[in-house]
């Protein structure tokens, strides 16, 4: 996603005026406020909040990045309206994502007695049709110059990949989810990854501990195939997601490897 205008052209027709904000922060805003709408935040509300924090600190920089141009301090402003201009590309890519969640998970419980009514593997044969109509975009947007600390800020506890039941391999359509994360992390050497794999509450405490840390294991494989190197990848099985909730929508979600990047500098 890129501004129309160069930045400074941007920030020159600003000055005196709040409403004339460069086009990632209205796109930002209209992403958020769309999710709100859908009560995106009720299923994923880390990731709204998250969201919500980068779009009122992209504000705040631009704001700054338009005082420091009428102070004709160019070189400040340049570089706060590009920090600016980097949130706004996360907030608008966090808010797309809680919104296609939301959306999946209302196709879902279309049917709230699927799981009650259904056999067991009558069940799992209408999971296995769900995960395959899933149609997600890259759950990282790779922004040409965004920094260390806006990759960071974007992938925070981000689900990664979602897992059909009792498997610990990743669907084809999640691979690009990790080729993109291996592209932030090949940008950033600085950069370091914890991956948590996640199994939903059935079964044995011990089997699912190691189907969790499968299913990250299997995640960094692929990362590490990409050219990221295994000693900047730590894999954490956090187990079972303790809930006493046993609809179809909650347990496709339980299934998943999330990712956070941590600055080493």
């Amino acid at each position: 996603m890129k501004l129309k205008l160069p930045l400074f052209l941007l920030l020159a027709t600003s000055v005196g005026c709040a409403s004339n904000d460069p086009e990632s922060l209205k796109k930002a805003e209209i992403a958020v406020e769309k999710s709100e709408e859908k009560d995106a935040d009720d299923l994923t509300p880390r990731m709204m909040e998250l969201a919500n924090e980068q779009l009122d600190q992209a504000q705040d920089l631009w704001d700054d990045a338009v005082d420091a141009r009428e102070d004709q301090n160019y070189a400040k402003s340049e570089k706060l309206a590009q920090r600016a201009q980097e949130l706004a590309i996360s907030a608008k890519a966090l808010a797309d994502r809680a919104r296609t969640i939301n959306k999946n998970v209302e196709k879902w419980d279309k049917n709230p007695r699927l799981y009650n009514a259904a056999s067991q593997d009558k069940l799992l044969k209408r999971i296995e049709i769900l995960q395959a109509q899933l149609k997600r975009k890259p759950a990282v947007n790779v922004a040409p110059g965004m920094t260390a600390d806006a990759a960071v800020a974007l992938v925070d506890q981000m689900p990664i990949a979602y897992f059909p039941y009792k498997v610990a391999e990743p669907k084809n359509e999640f691979v690009p989810h990790a080729k993109n994360l291996a592209k932030v992390m090949n940008n950033h050497p600085g950069l370091k990854l914890e991956l948590y794999g996640y199994a939903d509450p059935r079964g044995t405490e011990e089997y699912n501990q190691e189907l969790a840390k499968k299913r990250a294991y299997n995640i960094s494989q692929i990362l590490i195939r990409e050219g990221v190197a295994k000693n900047r990848i730590k894999i954490v099985s956090s187990g079972e997601v303790n809930s006493s909730s046993r609809s179809v929508s909650d347990m496709q979600l339980y299934r998943k490897v999330e990712a956070t990047l941590i600055n080493a500098h």
